[in-house]
């Protein structure tokens, strides 16, 4: 008896020491992964700086880095950020929980934003290779707010950000489908300013829900790679039906844009809006459609609302040619650019 207690004892110790010997190798790579990469930017000119460790023995690789720094010069954005952490499982390496703690702050030419939640974490799946060919993630947000060095403010009280490889678009490469649904959002102040006295009153603090269903086809995966040549650009959007609803207005949106290498969209969204009279105020007020030829951008919509609904609600097309974009016959103005 004694002899096989020896034995077992000696398989139990051989296996903790085994599986000791990987956590360290496992933990040791990631820590030298990380730093590595953050050599290779400082080298490709970037600001790269934060103090890495792992931790979590003995079933989960647990990074930290902390005084994390990243821009780009050449892209124009920067990154800092107090604490970042990932959570992965030893035996599933290329599964990762992300959570962003604190107040993070986020440049672009002319602007810094800083960003604070009460929960602000992601999980994803990749690919178990190099590249880290995204899969499916997620992003939950709550009690988030942005306050920006330019004076607004602005909030969501709960959102979701959900990605994952297209099955619907197998037969064309870095296909991916998204849902972003938000709930209480907090526009900023000129939001509300913009859209005239009268909308304003009328209209809550926060937009109560909106959501945007889409399929895009990228131009290359949404990889490791795409995110260091900061070439994340979409060559089609395909819009499900998607909604936002604030108060006494409501639009609905479905469609399919096509979208060149100079980011411009060409193409057409089907466009279900309620109260487009307020909307045209508004637009008025906010100098989208000049005072003088608003009685016959009205008299034009009128005559669609009455050809498609009730007279209150509107159905048209929103069109995306030449670089400018329609509601029906009436030129808006300048397209957006991805």
């Amino acid at each position: 008896m004694g002899r096989w207690f020896g034995i077992i004892m000696g398989a139990i110790a051989l296996a903790l020491a085994a599986w000791s010997g990987w956590w360290w190798f496992g933990s040791t790579a990631q820590q030298d992964a990380v730093e590595g990469w953050l050599a290779e930017r400082r080298a490709d000119g970037w600001q790269a700086e934060a103090q890495v460790s792992v931790a979590g023995y003995p079933n989960r690789f647990d990074m930290t880095a902390e005084g994390l720094r990243l821009s780009d010069p050449e892209a124009g954005w920067a990154w800092a950020a107090p604490t970042f952490r990932t959570y992965m499982l030893s035996y599933q390496p290329h599964r990762v929980i992300a959570e962003w703690p604190g107040v993070h702050r986020v440049s672009v030419p002319g602007e810094t934003v800083e960003i604070e939640a009460g929960q602000l974490r992601a999980s994803a799946a990749f690919v178990p290779d190099t590249r880290l060919e995204l899969t499916r993630g997620i992003v939950e947000m709550h009690d988030l707010t942005m306050v920006s060095g330019l004076g607004w403010t602005a909030g969501i009280a709960d959102g979701q950000l959900s990605v994952r490889a297209s099955e619907e678009e197998r037969g064309r490469a870095n296909a991916y489908d998204g849902v972003l649904s938000i709930k209480g959002l907090l526009p900023p102040d000129a939001w509300r300013a913009a859209l005239g006295a009268r909308l304003a009153r009328e209209l809550p603090e926060r937009v109560e829900e909106a959501t945007l269903v889409a399929t895009a086809v990228f131009r290359q995966p949404l990889d490791r790679l795409a995110v260091e040549s900061g070439s994340v650009r979409p060559e089609t959007l395909w819009i499900r039906p998607s909604a936002i609803r604030w108060g006494p207005l409501s639009a609905e949106a479905s469609g399919r844009l096509e979208v060149d290498e100079a980011g411009v969209p060409e193409g057409t969204l089907d466009l279900k809006v309620s109260n487009w009279k307020r909307l045209l105020e508004a637009a008025v007020a906010a100098g989208a459609v000049p005072e003088d030829l608003a009685g016959a951008v009205q008299a034009g919509l009128q005559l669609m609302s009455n050809l498609t609904s009730d007279g209150k609600g509107l159905e048209a097309p929103l069109r995306f040619a030449g670089g400018n974009v329609f509601l029906g016959p009436i030129p808006l103005g300048e397209a957006p650019r991805f």
